[in-house]
């Protein structure tokens, strides 16, 4: 049933929507192409294992010795409970395989969100972008391969339940979508973003099709984004009360040097390095969005740019926020590369999305000019495509003494007072 330009979709349209998803082969084979993508960004990941800053010193020490994981002990000001249930599995082994336990979940975690996307309700080139993006933007140190920082990859998933409520077609496993939106939810602030980005949407589409749906409506067709809206109170309350909370809470107006740092380091990240004016920069960024929204085929489809397009701009407003409480070097590769793995991926995906739209009836060319353009870049920032590999410090000799019982203080990457310290077992 093709669904008219200012239509909401119906239950009958949603269940011949489903009826069009991507069948299981076909996500699978996502699956193994974003694990390979994220397995060679960061390859010592998995060919010397080592943790990375919080790996070690809050996760795994705060795990050692207890049966049960700290779910709701909050680092930085909030829960992350992927990384909790993952050193906790991590747990039940010898201590010295632990940084490739954490590793390989991360990679795992992360390819499925990843493989998550291909059933977004927008052509199949968008799901390729988000691949290429992933493969073949700059990167640093800190990203990829940590369990750590599993969630900047893993917050991808949450376009897909904001998508659905966007759109109105319910999950064909209300079951399973809430359990997914629970852990990715309490993984990281990134719920706040994709709710406030769903209500943005789903705000636009009733406008646009002079319908408003009521609460009810919404809330009984899409039980996982009222189980995403727990997750975000609960996030919020962490990062309000929780005292240790500089790392994570944003100043609500960071001022306009904050903003401008933070628009032009979106270039830097993206490109690698300031190819154009930051002012044209941000230009061509808006005009790629609303070349996306205007060609989307459907007002649903066009509610679903407007909701990415908030959570991608609330992010940025926080993260301005943090740097203007915290300043630091961020039009820098090397630094709070992390911030901007959302707007990078979205910035290449809107510029095929908007391409094909210019494109008309030569639109299936879109997807490969980008490639070719995103593939120069990638030539130019050749040193950047892979993390540098982190130094071995020894963790094995560490590890084995730990399995021993005794107490052990041992250096982790990056290095500069990072350890995990743990006491003496008692027999």
């Amino acid at each position: 049933m093709p669904m008219r330009r200012n239509d909401i979709p119906t239950p009958v349209d949603a269940a011949v929507s489903a009826r069009g998803q991507p069948a299981l082969p076909d996500l699978l084979l996502a699956f193994s192409v974003a694990a390979v993508v994220l397995a060679l960004r960061a390859p010592d990941a998995l060919t010397l294992p080592q943790f990375w800053a919080e790996d070690g010193a809050k996760f795994f020490v705060q795990q050692y010795g207890h049966a049960l994981p700290p779910l709701f002990q909050p680092v930085a000001g909030y829960l992350h409970a992927t990384a909790r249930l993952v050193a906790w599995f991590a747990s039940l082994f010898p201590s010295v395989h632990a940084p490739l336990i954490y590793n390989l979940a991360t990679i795992a975690v992360g390819a499925a969100a990843v493989a998550a996307l291909r059933r977004l309700p927008m052509t199949p080139a968008a799901f390729w972008a988000v691949l290429a993006a992933l493969a073949l933007t700059p990167t640093n140190v800190e990203v990829f391969g940590t369990l750590t920082n599993a969630q900047w990859v893993l917050q991808l998933y949450l376009l897909l339940p904001m998508a659905r409520f966007v759109t109105g077609e319910p999950a064909k496993n209300p079951w399973a979508a809430c359990l997914l939106a629970a852990f990715v939810g309490l993984s990281g602030p990134f719920s706040l973003f994709a709710v406030a980005g769903a209500l943005a949407g789903r705000g636009y589409l009733a406008v646009a099709t002079r319908r408003l749906a009521s609460l009810r409506e919404m809330t009984r067709h899409h039980p996982e984004m009222v189980v995403l809206a727990a997750c975000a109170l609960i996030q919020l309350g962490f990062t309000l009360l929780t005292p240790d909370t500089h790392g994570a809470r944003a100043k609500l107006l960071p001022g306009w040097f904050a903003i401008r740092d933070v628009l032009a380091a979106s270039q830097t990240h993206t490109l690698g390095y300031a190819a154009l004016p930051h002012a044209l920069f941000c230009l061509l960024t808006v005009a790629a969005l609303a070349g996306a929204w205007y060609g989307a085929a459907t007002a649903p489809q066009r509610a679903v740019v407007v909701a990415v397009a908030c959570f991608v701009a609330i992010q940025l407003w926080t993260v301005a926020g943090k740097h203007a409480a915290l300043p630091g070097p961020i039009l820098e590769l090397r630094y709070g590369d992390r911030y901007f793995v959302l707007f990078k991926i979205t910035f290449w995906t809107v510029l095929v999305l908007a391409l094909r739209a210019l494109l008309g009836r030569q639109r299936k060319l879109a997807l490969p000019l980008i490639l070719l353009l995103l593939g120069g870049f990638a030539v130019v920032n050749s040193d950047n495509l892979r993390r540098t590999p982190l130094a071995d410090l020894d963790w094995r000799e560490h590890a084995l003494r730990m399995d021993r019982g005794e107490a052990v203080e041992a250096p982790i990457n990056p290095g500069g007072g990072w350890k995990v310290a743990v006491p003496a077992r008692t027999p």
